[in-house]
């Protein structure tokens, strides 16, 4: 019998502020918050991170980890389009590499880009109630 892939660098310890998170916070606010503060601090780079969930056809940015992605993702939804929708649309997970030279969605890139929105983007999806 092989041996196990190994986890990847620093998920143990990731694993533990998770664990942490959920056991220091007091509710549901609060642990989203904290949630996507620690998910851009553990990714590399520069990263913003926001969660998005849709409920009877809205869909409401529900934390984000600056203001920065919160902005990004207001001009979604007032174009009603851009990755992260696009993602939430189709369960996909979206990889914009070079936000500039992606043009997918049109109305969104120049007024994202002139947000100060990050280049590179990836969009995951979870399923959220109707």
């Amino acid at each position: 019998m092989s041996d196990p892939t190994p986890p990847p660098p620093g998920s143990a310890s990731a694993a533990g502020e998770l664990q942490q998170l959920l056991l220091a916070t007091e509710d549901i606010t609060g642990f989203l918050d904290e949630l996507v503060v620690l998910a851009a601090k553990l990714l590399p780079g520069e990263v913003s991170c926001g969660m998005t969930l849709r409920r009877d056809r809205a869909v409401v940015t529900v934390a984000s980890s600056d203001t920065r992605a919160s902005q990004v993702d207001e001009i979604q939804y007032g174009h009603h389009e851009g990755p992260c929708l696009h993602s939430l649309a189709t369960g996909e997970v979206v990889v914009v590499d070079d936000l500039a030279a992606d043009e997918r969605w049109g109305d969104y890139q120049m007024p994202a880009l002139g947000h100060g929105s990050a280049r590179r983007c990836r969009c995951l999806c979870a399923a959220t109630a109707r």
